[in-house]
């Protein structure tokens, strides 16, 4: 495995959460797509959840998995009400996804994400600036 399969910010947040003295449990809002960034964890032996709206993209992520026997959960649901206890999870992350949010729906996300990682557990989100070149 090489750091440019993954995004490298992906790498950086991975080495803290080895770091991290919490159960390595994680979860990924926006779980889904071809090419799920949730198969990083679980290729490091975390035992990895993730939540997709898209049922279609749901599906490919689970394709993804299984062609290379990777041990992800995904459900279909949205990261603005995650069906999951409070500190649940040692560490979650939503990549290029929380930003297509308006920002109260984006407010919410992150109070969902903050309710299910546990105490000293970590919580990863990237945001678009409006300096973005893209």
């Amino acid at each position: 495995m090489t750091q440019d399969i993954f995004p490298p910010i992906l790498y950086t947040f991975l080495d803290y959460a080895l770091d991290a003295e919490v159960e390595k449990t994680i979860i990924d809002c926006g779980a889904g797509g071809k090419f799920p960034k949730i198969a990083l964890y679980a290729m490091i032996g975390f035992e990895t959840y993730g939540i997709e709206i898209s049922e279609e993209r749901m599906k490919m992520a689970e394709d993804f998995a299984k062609k290379r026997g990777l041990k992800v959960h995904i459900v279909k649901g949205d990261i603005r009400s995650l069906p999951y206890e409070s500190e649940s999870y040692g560490f979650t992350y939503s990549y290029n996804t929380i930003f297509h949010m308006n920002k109260e729906d984006l407010g919410v996300a992150i109070n969902e994400m903050l309710r299910v990682v546990k105490k000293h557990g970590l919580i990863y989100v990237n945001l678009l600036s409006i300096d973005d070149s893209r």
